[in-house]
């Protein structure tokens, strides 16, 4: 089953929902008013130099805030222009990060969907 429960936006019931963060949202009114948090690495907003900094910011932001409920908003994407490897290795690391804080998995994945079942098949996540 899959269910999208995730946000970028507040919106008047903020209870209902996760908001889905990135390392650059640090600072927003988002992240002060946000009753649950996702944290992930978007395939969108990637480059190779930043990639360890993003890492250790969503470690950081799982271990340290209550209310990180969920890894993500993560996965690949074929419509931009982040290279597919490196898409693959944050996505991985978002994968890891997922099961060793036993936390759900939100993807973001467009015309992807081979290569998700198949990283599914090959690392065997338990978590949701």
């Amino acid at each position: 089953m899959i269910i999208d429960i995730h946000s970028h936006t507040i919106g008047n019931n903020p209870q209902e929902k996760i908001i889905s963060l990135r390392m650059k949202d640090s600072e927003s009114a988002l992240i002060r008013d946000a009753a649950h948090i996702s944290a992930g690495i978007h395939p969108w907003f990637l480059s190779e130099e930043d990639l360890d900094k993003q890492i250790r910011w969503v470690k950081d932001m799982a271990e340290s805030d209550r209310r990180v409920v969920a890894i993500g908003e993560c996965g690949t994407d074929k419509v931009c222009n982040t290279p597919m490897t490196l898409q693959t290795a944050a996505f991985k690391s978002m994968i890891g990060l997922s099961e060793e804080l036993e936390l759900p998995l939100i993807i973001h994945s467009v015309r992807t969907y081979n290569e998700i079942i198949s990283l599914k098949k090959q690392l065997k996540p338990e978590q949701k």
